[in-house]
């Protein structure tokens, strides 16, 4: 049968050159194509689908890509894109409605930032989440790009459900929850909460920042909500070491995103599933 399926697959973005094809480098998206012509399958028919398009260096932990595949190819595309250094397929849907669509039919996306109190300039987390939580609620984002000239599409208007900073031993996580994001919109929310200074205001905050984008390698698309679920075909205790056998991205980061994946409740990721 040849039905719309959906892969969720984890990556380490420090291997790629982002998700989207580009010319001569290596990114997600092109190794998934690549697996799907040697499953056979027609690129153009297959209608393929993606939750989102990662910057080089960014991880994911929970990427959706959803297309037309018969069923004898199944395994076959599996097995292609696990063979792919920094590649892992943990869950599986298969007898998709035909509308689904890997974007569009999200309900909201989880990033999950991990940082060292000593970039921050004022690291009261105190004030750190009051500051957050205004910055939540304001929806027009394009002060976050006042360096550019015209700021990226979408910009402008994104839902945030909540903007959290947690505290963990020397280590400061931030967990952004959204409808969608602007380009390098999460990096750039954690470098402006780094440069901000002990009570300021927000416009005062927004005046005196100079523009800038966090570290690619601690940021990880961690969660997408749908109205279905993904079936696990790994165990999720195994994505994280399986995903990074070959990573740039420091052992301690790792270590603090897994345990906080463990024991935190309100973040949807993998683990929410098992």
């Amino acid at each position: 049968m040849n039905d719309r399926k959906a892969f969720f697959i984890s990556y380490d973005g420090t291997l790629f050159h982002g998700f989207q094809v580009q010319d001569d480098l290596r990114t997600v998206q092109k190794e998934v194509l690549e697996c799907m012509v040697e499953s056979a399958v027609e690129i153009n028919e297959a209608r393929l689908t993606y939750s989102g398009r990662t910057d080089a260096g960014v991880s994911a932990l929970w990427q959706t890509i959803s297309f037309f595949l018969r069923d004898e190819a199944l395994h076959g595309f599996t097995r292609c894109l696990n063979s792919k250094k920094g590649i892992l397929v943990w869950g599986l849907r298969e007898r998709l409605p035909y509308e689904f669509h890997a974007s569009r039919s999200a309900i909201y996306r989880d990033y999950i930032y991990i940082d060292t109190t000593d970039k921050y300039y004022c690291p009261d987390i105190s004030f750190l989440q009051a500051l957050s939580n205004i910055m939540a609620r304001l929806n027009n984002y394009r002060f976050l790009y006042k360096d550019w000239r015209t700021p990226p599409y979408g910009s402008d208007w994104r839902m945030l459900y909540f903007i959290r900073v947690l505290p963990v031993e020397q280590q400061i996580i931030i967990h952004v929850r959204g409808e969608g994001f602007a380009w390098n919109m999460v990096r750039r929310i954690v470098d402006f909460l780094r440069k901000a200074k002990c009570r300021c205001e927000l416009n005062e905050c927004i005046d005196k920042w100079v523009p800038g984008a966090a570290e690619p390698q601690n940021l990880f698309l961690v969660g997408v909500r749908y109205p279905i679920a993904p079936k696990l075909i790994v165990e999720t205790s195994k994505i994280i070491n399986s995903t990074f056998l070959h990573t740039r991205i420091k052992s301690s980061v790792l270590s603090a995103l897994k345990r906080f994946l463990s024991i935190d409740r309100l973040v949807y990721s993998p683990y929410s599933l098992a």
